[in-house]
């Protein structure tokens, strides 16, 4: 059967992920070729002159430099058929190339695929010239220069601008504090500014690295936002209705030109903390601040439009209908119509019909000559109208009573609010829809009064068409709810926010039932569903992607509007693509609008779209730019704070070290001074191991990359270790003291065990070193639902103002003490450290002169697992023996170091168990039987398999043996990691004798 034929999803898969593709036997001879490029057969001919290919089918992984191209080569099984799978690598520039070439190669190809622009400089000539190392291709691709141009060049000289704008001052700033910078570079062209970029600049050693963005297509839609943002103030000053923007506290935010000129009040006075209410009238002031509250409450009952009376800075009392429109919780945008002489017509119209007995004649005669639409009627009896009140709605009224016209020609929603305002004797003006005779629909404004003419009471009905008045409002609105868009687009943080302000905008303003977002994707050049999940409608989503595919509109730059569809649900639908500089970025399709869509709403919706776009771009832009330069920061720091502590902390152990080694070369030297002088350098050494652990973990600490991995434990058996450790190490001057409460042994809790003994380390060896002579003692009581742990010791303790800063990092709490005893002081600030990360409250308590007590409190509902009650430990269980027997006991180790098995023989022979050897992994499984050895000490690094492999394949034959891992990690997640493996211990290197033979002893029992 052929590969072809088994999978045909399988094949094309690997066939458009893979360069080559073999299939072959068992005897390596090919059965098929399914290779994608030409030269497949002689691939595979000179892979197999250089490779054994029998030894590369137990392998299963290598590599093949094919025409200066490295590939990667694997082979898988697959219906017994073995395949060959071959995959490029990397271009090597020539066959005789180095291992370190290559990585320095691979390491270029990893850069060149971030997105972000990246330059390395080598500094030379003491921070005067910065030479190229190295240019990504995202750089290439901003600057338009190639790599091969600028590398091993001065950037003065491939960009000489660069210092006129200041950027090589950065540069040299940069290299002389070691201090990272932000910088925002302007470029110009015909005194203009053609190009933004954001700049962080820090150094590394030799080298300055600059990771910088071309921010110039966000800074260019930002000033197109800030055009529109004038535009729009324009159409406000502009539109001939009184605009004012008011703030919460009654404040005038903004006022337009028409309003000035009404209020008589000059712009700069009314825009510096002038209150509104300033020249509201008495009268009106009451519903304005009611209305005013109510809006900021989403209080349903806030009238969005009333009438009210406004006081000019000359005392003239002006009538404004009032339309109020909320722009945030804080701000609202108030519209006013001058209806000052609307309301004096008004009042003079019903003073004169009700105080004056006149006749037809002139009646008739004040009618006509009436700006207003006017109707006499009694009861449903139309008495008479006047020409303007035909003209308004286009109809003559002969033989129609008023309920009649009411019916035919007012929109339904508006006939009961006519029908209920008629009643009143007098009424307040209203606005209704009313449909013409020729279908146009209008605004009209509608008041009414009773009155008598001849003793009669009839009724005067009055309307003015305020259609143009309302649209202008409806687009100041409307142009204000789209700036306050584009605004929140920009403000808004969170992408998804933005997206559903975008598409709930639309489908309000423009009345959609559906707004359709495919967002393109360069790399793949797909269109991309943006908002699947907010169609509810999936078969109308369905056959809307079927019928008017988006990808066809894709390649063409204009929309298509189809406004007399009825299928499926469609009533109408307009689609088209959003490009910005001639690029596609987007397809958007507006579905089920309730009228014909027009060439605004393709406006406004690219205006916002082009804004949405320019969000998630810059979203994208800064999460990487943050991403690049908060790992920058953070390797920064890590290596600043190594530098500044470690030159001066190693120097003592060092110079012994070193002083003591040079002494050992010298001739006639006794048995004594030899002991003597390996004695020091054995404790200068571990005292430098000590300082370099501690510097690398308060490092970590204050990086913030420590790791907290809990557990369930033995207290009682992590203490006991301690104190049997610490008490086989310290000299006869000190007395060790156990003391943990009576009634509790087997107590079980739930913390980092790795982390809570590396504190309670830093206790006992700080006990150590200021007790010469006394009593220390480590345990645990509690109280009041917690759980304390402690040592204690006679030591010479700490003064209280000392107290105070015993935590912090490099403190030693006197000069003195700190030339007596020697120690990085980051001990204590590592346990301070450690303690919060456990959620412990660390501690102490001392006298000085008389001793202290250092100590870690847990609550121990969090703590505590359970604990069980039984008799109390003795010493004589924990002292350690100073002689073991370890006779007929075998003990296998495995190192690949002949000298390190030199070193176990020696320590451990005294002892009389017998010690067997081996280098390698293969060699220590091939001898190693079951129930052959009491112990295995296993090295982890070995030259073929790694110790860790070891360990699993022996488990699997025997569960029991105790085995001991030895490790030169000093880290402590590393240690953590053998333990939960399963090694019953493990010793790290340099390896302290007394402590090998007790851990040994432990298992031999």
């Amino acid at each position: 059967m052929k590969f072809k034929q088994i999978d045909t999803v399988l094949y094309n898969n690997l066939i458009n992920s893979f360069d080559y593709i073999f299939i072959v036997d068992d005897n390596v001879n090919l059965l098929d070729n399914y290779s994608k490029n030409p030269d497949g057969l002689d691939f595979f001919k000179k892979f197999t002159q250089k490779h054994n290919l029998l030894n590369f089918l137990n392998d299963t992984q290598t590599t093949f430099n094919y025409n200066n191209i490295l590939y990667s080569i694997e082979i898988n099984i697959f219906n017994n058929q073995k395949i060959i799978l071959v995959k490029r690598v990397i271009f090597l520039p020539n066959d005789k190339i180095s291992n370190t070439q290559i990585q320095e190669l691979i390491f270029n190809e990893i850069f060149n695929d971030l997105k972000i622009n990246i330059a390395i400089y080598e500094v030379k000539n003491n921070g005067k010239d910065f030479i190229f190392k190295f240019f990504n291709k995202q750089a290439e691709k901003t600057d338009k220069i190639k790599s091969k141009d600028v590398i091993g060049k001065n950037v003065l000289d491939v960009f000489p601008c660069v210092e006129k704008l200041g950027f090589l001052k950065i540069f040299k700033k940069v290299y002389k504090t070691g201090k990272s910078q932000n910088y925002e570079l302007k470029s110009y062209k015909d005194k203009r500014i053609s190009g933004w970029r954001t700049n962080y600049v820090f150094k590394i050693n030799n080298f300055v690295i600059a990771l910088y963005t071309d921010d110039t297509k966000l800074k260019k839609h930002e000033e197109e936002l800030e055009l529109l943002n004038k535009k729009y103030l324009n159409l406000l000053n502009n539109s001939g209705t009184a605009i004012a923007v008011l703030n919460e506290d009654f404040t005038i935010d903004y006022i337009n030109s028409e309003f000035v000129r009404l209020s008589e009040y000059d712009k700069q006075t009314l825009e510096n903390n002038f209150k509104w209410t300033n020249i509201i009238h008495p009268d009106y002031l009451d519903i304005m601040k009611k209305n005013h509250v109510k809006r900021r409450t989403h209080d349903n009952s806030a009238q969005k439009s009333y009438e009210f009376k406004l006081i000019t800075k000359s005392g003239k009392i002006l009538w404004f209908k009032i339309f109020v429109h909320m722009l945030d919780n804080k701000k609202s945008l108030c519209s006013l119509i001058n209806i000052t002489n609307t309301k004096e017509y008004e009042n003079k119209l019903f003073n004169t019909l009700k105080k004056l007995e006149i006749s037809n004649n002139r009646f008739k005669h004040l009618a006509e000559f009436s700006n207003e639409g006017l109707v006499f009627h009694k009861d449903d009896k139309i008495l008479d109208y006047n020409d303007v009140f035909k003209k308004i709605l286009g109809v003559t009224l002969e033989n129609k009573n008023f309920k009649d016209v009411v019916k035919e020609y007012i929109l339904p929603e508006y006939q009961k609010t006519i029908f209920e305002n008629i009643k009143n004797p007098k009424q307040t003006p209203y606005f209704v829809k009313a449909k013409r005779e020729d279908g146009k629909i209008i605004d009209l404004e509608l008041f009414g009064f009773d009155t008598k003419k001849n003793n009669k009471e009839f009724r005067v009905s009055v309307i003015r068409d305020v259609s143009y008045l309302k649209s202008i409002e409806h687009k100041i609105i409307k142009h204000n709810k789209l700036l306050r868009l584009l605004l929140d687009i920009y403000e808004v943080g969170n992408i998804n926010k933005t997206r559903s302000l975008v598409i709930n905008f639309i489908k309000e303003n423009i009345d959609v039932e559906a707004v359709v977002i495919y967002l393109y994707d360069e790399k793949t050049k797909q269109l991309k569903f943006n908002n699947k999940n907010e169609i509810k409608n999936k078969d109308f989503l369905k056959y809307f992607k079927q019928k008017y595919n988006f990808a066809n509109i894709s390649t063409v730059n204009k929309f298509i509007i189809n406004n007399d569809l009825n299928k499926d649900g469609l009533r109408n639908y307009c689609k088209f693509p959003i490009y910005i500089d001639k690029k596609l970025h987007a397809v958007i399709g507006l579905l089920n609008k309730k009228s014909d869509f027009i060439d605004s709403d393709i406006s406004d919706v690219k205006l916002i779209m082009e804004t949405y776009i320019s969000k998630i771009e810059k979203i994208k832009i800064n999460k990487n730019l943050k991403k690049a330069i908060k790992v920058a920061e953070e390797n920064n720091k890590l290596k600043s704070a190594f530098i500044a502590n470690l030159s001066h902390e190693i120097r003592t152990p060092m110079n012994s070290i070193i002083g003591f080694s040079k002494l050992l070369k010298r001739n006639n030297l006794t048995k004594e001074n030899i002991n003597n002088y390996t004695d020091i350098i054995i404790e200068n050494g571990n005292n430098l191991l000590i300082i370099i652990n501690d510097i690398l973990d308060i490092s970590k600490l204050q990086a913030k990359q420590f790791s907290i991995k809990k557990s369930k434990f033995n207290l009682n058996k992590l203490i006991l270790n301690l104190f049997s450790d610490f008490e086989a190490k310290t000299n006869n001057n000190i007395e060790f003291l156990l003391k943990i409460p009576s009634n509790f042994s087997n107590i079980i809790i739930n913390t980092d065990e790795i982390r809570l003994k590396q504190i309670l380390i830093n206790f006992l060896s700080n006990a150590v070193k200021f007790t010469k002579k006394g009593v220390i003692s480590i345990g645990y009581e509690f109280f009041d639902d917690k759980i304390k742990i402690f040592v204690k010791d006679t030591g010479i303790g700490i003064s209280k103002k000392n107290k105070l800063k015993i935590f912090d990092s490099f403190v030693q709490v006197d000069n003195k003490l700190s030339r007596k005893y020697e120690g990085t002081g980051l001990g204590l600030a590592i346990s301070k450290e450690l303690s919060i990360l456990l959620g412990g409250t660390i501690g102490v308590n001392s006298h000085y002169g008389k001793g202290s007590e250092f100590f870690i409190i847990f609550d121990t509902k969090d703590f505590v697992v359970k604990n069980n009650s039984i008799k109390k430990y003795t010493k004589s269980k924990l002292q350690i023996k100073k002689n073991y027997n370890w006779d007929g006991k075998n003990i296998l180790i495995v190192d690949d170091y002949e000298i390190i098995h030199e070193y176990f023989n020696a320590v451990l022979e005294k002892y009389g168990a017998n010690l067997d050897f081996t280098k390698t992994g293969k060699q220590t499984l091939k001898k190693y039987k079951p129930n052959k050895y009491n112990l295995i000490l296993l090295d982890i690094q070995l030259p073929d398999i790694t110790g860790i492999e070891v360990f699993k394949k022996i488990r699997k034959i025997d569960k029991k043996i105790p085995i001991i891992a030895q490790t030169a990690y000093a880290n402590q997640d590393e240690i953590k990691e053998l333990f939960d493996l399963g090694f019953n211990d493990v010793i790290t290197k340099p390896i302290d004798n007394d402590l090998l033979v007790y851990k040994i002893s432990e298992y031999l029992k």
